[in-house]
């Protein structure tokens, strides 16, 4: 009875494993999409010319 206890247990953390490697697999995958989207945005602001400030001192 032991080892068939055993046995379950292996099993179940196999699954568990298996469980956990496809989480992060996922988010390996998630982190790649950030880190593009990331460098995308700071491209589009690098090229973006500042605005000038609107308005002026007051009381001066």
């Amino acid at each position: 009875m032991l080892q068939l206890s055993h046995h379950c247990g292996q099993i179940l953390l196999v699954k568990h494993l298996a469980k956990v490697r496809s989480e992060r697999a996922g988010l390996a995958v998630a982190e790649r999409v950030l880190e593009r989207v990331s460098e995308q945005l700071a491209n589009e602001r690098a090229s973006v010319p500042p605005t000038p400030a609107v308005g002026g001192a007051v009381g001066t």
